[in-house]
């Protein structure tokens, strides 16, 4: 694995890792088990969890949107709109008829339900809902100075952050929030890769300086927390990032995290699914205190990540297409060349006299 997908691969799966112990957290409290602790957790992890998740969507996707319209909208948009309404169909059959979903029990399905889910997303499948638009917009302005649409998305992010532009949902507000992490990763990507590779640890301890002359500007001003959210989980992303490429450069615990990474699609589809039936089988024979509470949130999250990953394997065993990728039609066999045809032969079969290899001759053998 090269130096780069190393550490893109980790931020993947350390962010993945980082969403699939929040929803568990969250399926855990609805079923009966608390603790103030791992909320304070997770409530500090949330300046990171998502912006790290946008920036790495962000830098992986500068060669998409350089391509033609049709590659771009018949690939990852269509597969993203594709998956989004699949696993949401999926997902109201589950919880609708296998699992109970304490976490949302007033859940409804119908076809305008699912219309709607498409305008206004009420599940943890935002994500790929809003990585289908960020794709569109990215496209839309790829002739436009990078400048320019970085600081068009701070802007629309900030005034989301303090308020100024009001949404109809959550979904709707993380969209407009995380968009600054998408298309600054999107937009720099060359800056960033030279940054990484020449002053890695420089900027982790800056980046971890400047998070604590926040916090400490807030108290000592005091200044409400939730103000100084928008520039701290500027500083804590930057710190991950770096972190990151300090970090995923030895250890196995380390190349683990960056193989969770690279599935990190199939583990985000599928987790909530496995969440949901084992918190509710906790609750049937567990009783709550921190230590079970904690104990089950390791035990459940990375149960879930495993169960996803082998859900993923097992139908890609059995040739299920459509499940993680948008279904397409198999390319037709090729007909078997006329014996009669040397001259259109593909030459990987090299003569006598090594002529032709790796090209398809349109003319006789040489002479």
């Amino acid at each position: 694995m090269g130096k780069r997908l190393a550490y893109i691969d980790f931020l993947k799966g350390a962010s993945i890792s980082l969403v699939v112990f929040y929803h568990c957290s969250l399926f855990l409290q609805v079923n009966g088990f608390q603790d103030n602790a791992v909320g304070h957790v997770m409530n500090a992890l949330s300046l990171v969890r998502m912006p790290v998740f946008f920036f790495v969507s962000g830098y992986l996707s500068t060669n998409l949107v350089n391509r033609p319209w049709p590659e771009v909208l018949g690939g990852r948009v269509l597969t993203f709109l594709w998956l989004f309404g699949l696993w949401t169909v999926l997902r109201y059959l589950y919880f609708g008829y296998l699992v109970e979903n304490k976490l949302n029990p007033d859940d409804a399905f119908g076809l305008s339900a699912f219309v709607m889910s498409y305008i206004n997303p009420d599940t943890q499948l935002w994500f790929i809902w809003a990585l289908a638009i960020y794709t569109i917009v990215a496209k839309l302005t790829i002739n436009l100075s990078k400048w320019l649409v970085v600081g068009g998305a701070f802007v629309v992010s900030a005034l989301t952050y303090y308020s100024v532009i009001e949404t109809y949902s959550n979904q709707q507000t993380y969209l407009l929030w995380y968009s600054l992490f998408f298309f600054t990763a999107l937009r720099f990507k060359r800056e960033i890769i030279g940054l990484i590779e020449r002053r890695s640890v420089l900027a982790l301890a800056s980046s971890f300086a400047l998070m604590l002359a926040f916090v400490v500007l807030a108290k000592l001003f005091d200044v409400r927390i939730s103000l100084l959210r928008m520039p701290l989980s500027i500083a804590a992303t930057v710190a991950t990032i770096f972190a990151a490429a300090s970090l995923c450069r030895a250890g196995p615990v380390n190349d683990i995290v960056a193989r969770i990474g690279a599935m990190s699609l199939p583990i985000y589809l599928a987790h909530t699914f496995f969440i949901a039936a084992l918190a509710n089988a906790a609750a049937m024979v567990a009783q709550p205190s921190a230590v079970t509470t904690v104990s089950l949130l390791f035990i459940i999250a990375l149960a879930s990540i495993a169960l996803s990953i082998l859900l993923y394997r097992a139908a890609r065993s059995l040739g299920i297409r459509g499940l993680y990728d948008l279904p397409r039609p198999q390319a037709t066999p090729a007909l078997p060349l006329p014996a009669d045809r040397p001259d259109r032969c593909p030459s990987t079969l090299r003569d006598e006299a090594g002529h032709g290899r790796g090209e398809w001759w349109g003319r006789g053998p040489p002479k």
